[in-house]
């Protein structure tokens, strides 16, 4: 089946339906459930949670629909001090989702460019994220984007890999010249 065009735009308060739909057609990290994961209240209000926030829209028969989601928020005290190092100026890249039926198909991809062009504008040093070692996926695409692992922590029964991004660097931005396509 060819799929139609996607398009990674900035959110925008009407998308908020389709993101819900998107968040209960999306099994837990790591998980075959096809019940959906708890809603996470920073998706109500994603204007305020947020510094940035991207959809990536596919044309349907309906109008579009949104097929993944991310956002950059300000690395916070959640996240482990062997991580951060002291430092300020760091992004932290959340709610990485992609549909199910539309991952491995460069939806992903799309959104982390959009989001290293973001922090990379802004002067950020560097971009964080956390992900589980269950997610096999989501650690090969973040490594193919240039993350590379720097810590390890839990978080109740969860372990959670880190990785980092350089975003200001010469060899940072001479990796990824192009970063909207």
């Amino acid at each position: 089946m060819a799929f139609r065009s996607i398009v990674v735009r900035l959110y925008r308060p009407a998308d908020q339906a389709k993101v819900r739909a998107l968040h209960d057609r999306t099994p837990p990290a790591g998980s075959p459930q096809t019940t959906p994961q708890p809603w996470p209240s920073d998706l109500d209000h994603i204007q305020d949670a947020y510094l940035a926030f991207w959809v990536a829209i596919e044309p349907d028969d309906t109008g579009e629909r949104v097929v993944g989601i991310t956002g950059i928020e300000p690395a916070g005290p959640d996240v482990p001090a062997t991580v951060l190092r002291g430092r300020s100026g760091v992004a932290r890249l959340k709610r990485m989702r992609v549909a199910p039926d539309r991952q491995r198909q460069g939806i992903g991809t799309k959104l982390t460019r959009a989001a290293i062009a973001w922090v990379r504008e802004r002067g950020f040093s560097g971009l964080i994220l956390e992900t589980t070692p269950q997610q096999i996926a989501a650690i090969c695409l973040y490594q193919h984007m240039g993350f590379a692992e720097v810590d390890r922590s839990t978080l109740g029964q969860f372990e959670l890999v880190w990785f980092e991004l350089p975003v200001n660097t010469p060899a940072a931005a001479a990796q990824f010249p192009c970063d909207q396509d």
